[in-house]
């Protein structure tokens, strides 16, 4: 079908939909069918993978999404439907099993439509007030795809947007320009997120630092309490989230003074 885009992390939902065609050529080694199809239903995207194999038992279907539960034997870990499931969920998806002993399989993931979420932004645009929404931000990711995706979320609101593929570029662009809020990734190959936020802080304590992050979940308390980053946003994040992370991080940047911590 013709279908409206979603969003979410690329490289994950790809993951998840090589992992579910890897168990549909294991269960098939014999050979067999694979069919893929796309369909929009309602307020929901959705992906189907079926395949001809041996399909499942009620008690495989129940456990399939458990941690370390396998049929594969001790070669497998019984951590990729698992970590599927995880991902679809982050999305704010959902992801079933449909499947008959001898009649085959179709995973389903199901993606909703961000037009709710438009909505939810055009409102937003509406209480954040005229002299916070422009600012001067620097996006330092080594994903090309989420710094493009910032830099239109954020342009698109009439903010200037810097940006640096690497930690040391994003850094000299920070000492160069006058920056109202820094944007970096958790996972950088250099330099880690959390040695970043301390260098920009230690250059400018008055600059706002948003840490964005795929591994939400195991960010501890006591972690967070010890980083120089003001505000997580989550991985797929979505455009009232930046608007909100904006909007304080400017009031934030109001109350402590170039120079001062």
């Amino acid at each position: 079908d013709e279908l409206p885009p979603v969003l979410g992390n690329a490289s994950e939902l790809r993951e998840v939909i090589t992992n579910i065609i890897i168990n549909a050529i294991d269960v098939m080694p014999q050979g067999g069918k694979i069919t893929i199809k796309t369909k929009k239903d309602e307020d929901q995207v959705c992906i189907l993978v079926t395949d001809t194999g041996p399909g499942m038992p009620e008690e495989v279907k129940r456990k399939i999404f458990d941690p370390y539960f396998t049929t594969k034997g001790p070669r497998a870990t019984g951590l990729g439907m698992s970590v599927c499931h995880g991902i679809i969920t982050r999305h704010e998806g959902k992801i079933e099993i449909h499947s008959q002993e001898k009649k085959g399989t179709t995973v389903i993931i199901k993606l909703p439509i961000p037009q709710a979420e438009k909505e939810k932004v055009e409102g937003k645009k509406a209480v954040i007030p005229e002299e916070i929404k422009k600012a001067t931000i620097l996006v330092i990711d080594d994903e090309e795809s989420v710094r493009n995706v910032l830099e239109d979320m954020l342009t698109g609101e009439g903010h200037h947007v810097i940006s640096s593929s690497s930690a040391e570029e994003g850094i000299e662009l920070f000492k160069k320009e006058k920056v109202d809020l820094v944007f970096t990734d958790l996972g950088m190959p250099e330099i880690p997120g959390w040695q970043l936020a301390k260098l920009i802080k230690e250059i400018e304590p008055g600059t706002p630092v948003a840490m964005i992050t795929g591994w939400g979940t195991q960010i501890t308390e006591e972690e967070i309490k010890k980083s120089s980053v003001d505000f997580f946003i989550g991985k797929p994040f979505q455009a009232n989230e930046l608007l909100e992370i904006m909007a304080k991080a400017i009031k934030l940047r109001e109350k402590i003074p170039s120079g001062e911590g």
